[in-house]
C-alpha cells in the first residue's frame, strides 16, 4: 500500500501543470500580463436572461504576481457573454493585466478543472488496483510512462520541428514498454511485441501512402489553424501522420495481446494441438474480435468529430463533396489505416504465437 501511495503521488505530479507567466516588463514601466488561478469570492451582479448575458464577480487570485488580491471581473468589459458562468467558490483560470498606471484588470478565460482531473485519476488508480492487484500496479506504471514519453519527448520533438521517424519510434516505445509492464515479461508479451512491430510498420507505410494520395495537408481542424498561426514553421502533415499512428497503435496493442494470450491458453488447455490447429482456432476468436473492434474504431473516430459531421450535414452540400473535404478525409484515412492495421496485426500475432518455437 505504501508503494501504491508513492506511485499515486508520482502520477498525479505528472498532471500538475503550472500556468505560464508572460511578463513584458517589471514595476509599472510596462504592462504585465499573466495567467493565474483564482477562486470566485462572490457574485456581485448578473443577468443571465439578458442578450448577451453578463456577470460581475469578485475573484481572489491564488497564485502568481497578484496572489491573494481580490479583483472584480465584469464580463461586459470583454464585449460579450461570460466564457464561464460561475458561482461563489468556483475555481477559474484568469488573465490578469496591470497597466502602466498600476490598474489591475482581470478576465475569466476558463474553468479550473484540475480538481476534477485529480478525482478522475484517483478513481482510475483505485479501480486498477482493486481489479488488477499487482498487475494493476503495472498498468498504472505503464500509464505514467506513456504520459512521460508523450509530454517529455514526443511533443517537444514535434514542437521543435522534429522528424516523423523520431515521433513514431517514441510512440512505438510507449506501446512496447507498456505491454511488458502490463502483462509481465513472458511469452505472451514477447509475441505481442513482435506482432505490434509488424503492425506498426504497416500502419506507418499505409498512413504515408494514403495521406499522400489524398493530398492531405493537416489543416483539417481548427486546432491546426491556430497552431499554424502560433507556430508558422509547424509541419502539419507530420503531425497528421503521427496522430494517425498514435491512434492506431493502441488498437494494435489490444488485438495483438488478445490473440497471443488466446494461443497460449489453447496450448495450455490442449498441449497436443499442432501449430496449424492453434492458428486456426485462435483466428476464429480473432475474427469475432475484429468485427467488434473495427466497429468500435469507426464509432470512436466519428464520436470525436461529431460536431464537424453535424455542421457539414446541416450545410446540405453534395454528399461526395462533403466526404472528399479535407476535414472528413482526415477521419476516413484515420479509420481506414487503423482498420487495415488491425486486419494485418491479428494474423501476424496469431501466427507468431502459434508457430514461434518455445525455448
Amino acid at each position: 500500500m505504501k508503494h501504491a501511495t508513492i506511485l499515486t503521488a508520482a502520477i498525479l505530479s505528472l498532471f500538475t501543470w503550472t500556468l505560464p507567466v508572460y511578463a513584458h516588463g517589471t514595476g509599472h514601466t510596462e504592462p504585465i500580463t499573466e495567467v493565474a488561478r483564482g477562486e470566485v469570492v462572490g457574485v456581485i451582479e448578473e443577468d443571465l436572461e439578458l442578450l448577451p448575458p453578463y456577470q460581475v464577480v469578485d475573484v481572489r487570485v491564488l497564485d502568481g504576481t497578484f496572489i491573494d488580491e481580490v479583483i472584480r471581473v465584469d464580463s461586459r468589459e470583454m464585449g460579450g457573454e461570460p466564457r464561464v458562468v460561475v458561482e461563489a467558490g468556483d475555481r477559474v483560470v484568469l488573465q490578469v493585466t496591470e497597466n502602466v498606471l498600476g490598474e489591475v484588470l482581470a478576465f475569466i478565460v476558463d474553468a479550473d478543472r484540475r480538481s476534477a482531473l485529480y478525482w478522475m485519476l484517483g478513481a482510475l488508480i483505485i479501480g486498477s488496483l482493486l481489479v488488477g492487484g499487482k498487475r494493476g500496479l503495472g498498468w498504472i506504471v505503464g500509464l505514467a510512462f506513456t504520459i512521460w514519453i508523450l509530454f517529455g519527448i514526443i511533443l517537444p520533438n514535434l514542437t521543435e520541428g522534429g522528424a516523423l521517424t523520431g515521433a513514431i519510434l517514441g510512440t512505438l516505445l510507449i506501446v512496447l514498454v507498456s505491454v511488458f509492464l502490463s502483462h509481465g515479461f513472458n511469452r505472451t508479451s514477447q509475441n505481442s511485441a513482435l506482432a505490434i512491430l509488424g503492425g506498426a510498420v504497416a500502419v506507418a507505410v499505409l498512413s504515408r501512402v494514403f495521406v499522400s494520395i489524398s493530398h492531405l495537408t493537416g489543416i483539417g481542424s481548427e486546432e491546426s489553424g491556430f497552431l499554424l498561426m502560433e507556430t508558422p514553421g509547424a509541419n502539419l502533415s507530420t503531425l497528421l501522420l503521427v496522430g494517425i499512428v498514435i491512434g492506431a497503435l493502441g488498437a494494435l496493442d489490444d488485438v495483438a495481446v488478445t490473440q497471443c494470450e488466446t494461443v497460449e491458453q489453447l496450448r495450455e488447455a490442449n498441449p497436443h494441438l499442432s501449430p496449424r490447429e492453434l492458428y486456426t482456432r485462435a483466428m476464429r476468436v480473432g475474427h469475432h474480435h475484429l468485427g467488434s473492434i473495427i466497429n468500435t474504431l469507426v464509432l470512436a473516430y466519428v464520436g470525436a468529430s461529431l460536431p464537424m459531421f453535424v455542421l457539414l450535414y446541416t450545410l446540405q452540400a453534395d454528399p461526395m463533396t462533403v466526404i472528399a473535404s479535407e476535414q472528413v478525409m482526415e477521419e476516413i484515412v484515420r479509420t481506414v489505416v487503423g482498420t487495415l492495421g488491425l486486419l494485418l496485426t491479428v494474423p501476424i500475432a496469431t501466427a507468431v504465437a502459434s508457430f514461434r518455437p518455445k525455448r
